[in-house]
């Protein structure tokens, strides 16, 4: 997850979020400078603005990513196969649950 981060405190984010990878936590929300195109949308991007912990925006974060992930993958789904496997996707993303190679076998495999 990425989070909208001020110029003011992005180098500190920055180096916050490098010591906590490398010490193995891999679901440190990763800071993008204010300013990168992401901002006008962010949650067309798969990322949420800074300070904003509402699991509405979490979730749509999360489903752009997911159906970013499955483009292409799509083809031949109808739009019912392809809502119910983002989500069932999206649903367990939520809940920490990673999937692995499920998403994409669905829609080679509905």
């Amino acid at each position: 997850m990425r989070y909208a981060c001020p110029q003011a405190c992005f180098t500190e984010h920055l180096a916050a979020w490098i010591k906590a990878r490398q010490n193995g936590v891999t679901d440190a929300p990763e800071p993008m400078a204010y300013g990168h195109c992401m901002f006008s949308a962010p949650h067309t991007y798969g990322c949420v603005a800074y300070g904003d912990t509402s699991e509405k925006s979490r979730r749509a974060a999360v489903e752009a990513h997911v159906r970013g992930l499955l483009h292409g993958w799509d083809r031949g789904l109808t739009k019912e196969q392809l809502d119910k496997i983002v989500k069932a996707t999206v649903e367990a993303e939520i809940n920490g649950i990673s999937l692995g190679a499920a998403p994409y076998l669905a829609c080679l495999f509905v």
